[in-house]
């Protein structure tokens, strides 16, 4: 009787075991189902804080853009002003970069063009450099040359080559300009005046000729009131041997310091005080001159007018 006792018991306890596994099969699922739903509930609240950071107001993005701002006006503050750029020529960086001679704002320089007996009269010879100390005792005047012409002297020198008694018939030529002084840097001029400045052509296809129309700065002395002779019997001269004007420029053997349709100063660097290296300072690249030897081609230099001002005025001082 234990047996069957014992199998029916298990007959009834079967199908309560299979009935409660049949009903927890369900539950598996919900389970799932719950979990899914909580992940996806824990990444949308993950996903919010996101959006909500990436749509914070705007000032936050004003505030990062303020200290930039603001580091970078501190930075400007702590640091030496940038030159500000010319109209004409942006003021150049260290080291100073070439400037083609062609774009310089100069007028044409066709309206004066020696004779050939003015560019191949005189002797040849070695013309001694250029030094700022030849000005010291010079007048500066700044203007425009209103005329520019050429004037042939003629007279006579005693000779004995042939016999005694005998003279020498002799000319030379002397390049004249009618100068508008439209400033005086230094001299006993007045603003406004005309002179003549005479130079003598002495020796053969050396000087560099100012041009009508074109406004120049230049260094002129008084070279008295005879006109130069190369002869050894110079003193027995007789004819016109009397200047023009007793006012020359001391250099003719250079350019002369030419002012721009802009203002600028174009020069040669050999004015040493004028020419002192410095980022306002453009070199010139490519000149090419009518007249005058190449020399010259690759050493003008052009210097804006406030700083040509403080550095001619400290070249009169010394």
């Amino acid at each position: 009787m234990k047996g069957r006792e014992l199998l029916d018991k298990m007959e009834l306890i079967a199908p309560e075991f299979i009935n409660e596994a049949e009903e927890k099969k369900p539950r598996k699922v919900r389970n799932a189902v719950l979990i899914a739903a909580c992940i996806a509930l824990a990444l949308s609240i993950a996903v919010i804080p996101l959006a909500v950071k990436d749509r914070t107001p705007e000032k936050n993005e004003d505030n990062i853009t303020d200290g930039i701002e603001k580091a970078a006006s501190d930075t400007d503050k702590s640091t030496e002003e940038a030159p500000k750029e010319s109209d004409s020529y942006p003021i150049p960086p260290e080291p100073v970069p070439d400037l083609m001679y062609s774009t310089i704002k100069l007028l044409p320089d066709d309206d004066f063009v020696p004779s050939e007996e003015v560019a191949d009269n005189g002797v040849m010879g070695d013309i001694a450099p250029f030094y700022e100390s030849f000005t010291e005792d010079c007048d500066f005047i700044e203007g425009r040359v209103v005329d520019v012409y050429e004037k042939r002297y003629e007279y006579t020198v005693a000779s004995h080559k042939f016999k005694e008694g005998d003279r020498a018939y002799c000319y030379t030529y002397s390049v004249i300009y009618e100068f508008e002084i439209s400033r005086v840097w230094r001299g006993e001029y007045s603003v406004g005046d005309t002179v003549l400045i005479e130079d003598m052509q002495l020796f053969c296809g050396s000087q560099f000729y100012m041009q009508k129309g074109h406004s120049y700065l230049v260094p002129i002395y008084n070279a008295g009131e005879d006109i130069s002779i190369i002869s050894l019997n110079a003193h027995t001269a007789e004819g016109d041997i009397k200047r023009r004007t007793p006012y020359s420029t001391q250099y003719p053997y250079h350019p002369q310091i030419e002012i721009t349709l802009d203002g600028y100063y174009f020069f040669p660097d050999e004015w040493t005080t004028l020419a002192e290296e410095g980022p306002e300072l453009f070199r010139v690249k490519d000149v090419d001159f009518k007249y005058g030897t190449t020399y010259y081609d690759d050493k003008m230099v052009l210097l804006d007018p406030a700083s040509f001002e403080i550095r001619m005025q400290k070249m009169l001082s010394q």
